[in-house]
């Protein structure tokens, strides 16, 4: 006489989920021995799930954390399956008798005949200096080092002091998943992944054409971030900020003789016949002055994957 292990089949239960969400399944076991005789007065949920750990015959058909459910199996979509649980209680009416059921989870990559991308934006506004209120803003944001020209404007600095403006901006957040495992089989899809350290160093350059509709120039790479949901599957987020000044700024010159402002613009201010004097010698700075880079372009950022994801409606209406 001895424990034995029986397989509930008709207690198997599977919930599929659209990644990043986790799919699950579960699997439930009946373990109990088989001597009359066996008292079992020292067994514990505890001594039972040490017995259920064991890796030698009954024991070894029930799955173990931290194990893939379907180790082996050619379906990679089952394979990504792991055990986080397992779960031993007593059946209360009969003697000498667990139910154990092991459960596995993870987001499942490549059960959807796409990929899965989504798109975040989030308001992000900033207040700028303004010296000069411009009448047009150098073509895609770019700005030579040392400025080659003046802004053309209204002054509206009074004696060099900046007014303070809002510009409108956003975060955006580009999210996917992938699969380690999946993508190195070449049968879903990340085929054009660029290397990390070629899209880690493409940060703080920005778009050198339209890119979601957003124009050239205004749109700065921040980075690129990934975090694993499961072993072996990660959630990629890539990062930019939308500027609507194309991220520019506005330097006001200084004389080289004693480091003050150039107050050479007397104005009406305040109506009553105030006047108030300030500077027109202003030139813009970029702050991400860094060769632009082509965010349509597969392999410089995005996978074709996700560039396709990002401009068509998936699934199909």
């Amino acid at each position: 006489m001895a424990w034995q292990v029986k397989f509930l089949s008709h207690s198997t239960n599977l919930n599929v989920a659209q990644e990043p969400a986790s799919s699950q399944e579960s699997r439930t076991y009946l373990a109990y021995e088989d001597d009359p005789a066996y008292s079992g007065a020292t067994d514990t949920t505890w001594t039972i799930y040490a017995l259920a750990k064991g890796t030698s015959a009954p024991w070894s058909t029930i799955p173990k954390v931290g194990q893939r459910l379907y180790v082996g199996s050619a379906d990679l979509n089952a394979r990504q399956l792991l055990v986080d649980s397992v779960e031993v209680e007593a059946v209360p009416d009969r003697a000498n008798t667990w139910r154990i059921v092991a459960r596995a989870s993870a987001p499942i990559v490549g059960n959807n005949a796409y990929a899965t991308v989504r798109l975040q934006y989030q308001q992000r506004n900033r207040i700028a200096d303004v010296y000069v209120v411009p009448s047009s803003y150098p073509t895609n944001g770019d700005a030579t080092t040392p400025p080659t020209s003046l802004i053309s404007g209204q002054v509206v600095n009074v004696m060099g002091e900046p007014t303070r403006s809002p510009v409108v901006g956003a975060a955006i957040t580009v999210e996917t998943t992938y699969n380690l495992l999946v993508d190195t089989q070449a049968n879903y899809w990340m085929t054009t992944f660029a290397a990390k350290e070629d899209i880690i160093n493409n940060a703080n350059k920005r778009n050198s054409t339209m890119w979601i509709n957003l124009p050239a120039g205004s749109v700065v790479f921040l980075g690129y971030e990934e975090r694993e949901l499961s072993q072996g599957t990660v959630q990629a987020s890539w990062n930019f900020l939308y500027d609507g000044a194309w991220h520019l700024e506005q330097v006001p010159f200084r004389r080289p003789t004693d480091g003050g402002l150039w107050l050479d613009t007397l104005y009406n201010w305040g109506g009553g016949g105030n006047q108030a004097r300030g500077t027109s010698k202003v030139a813009w700075r970029q702050p991400y002055p860094a060769t632009k880079i082509n965010f349509n372009t597969a392999g410089v950022i995005f996978p074709q994957e996700v560039m396709n994801a990002l401009t068509t409606d998936l699934p199909a209406w």
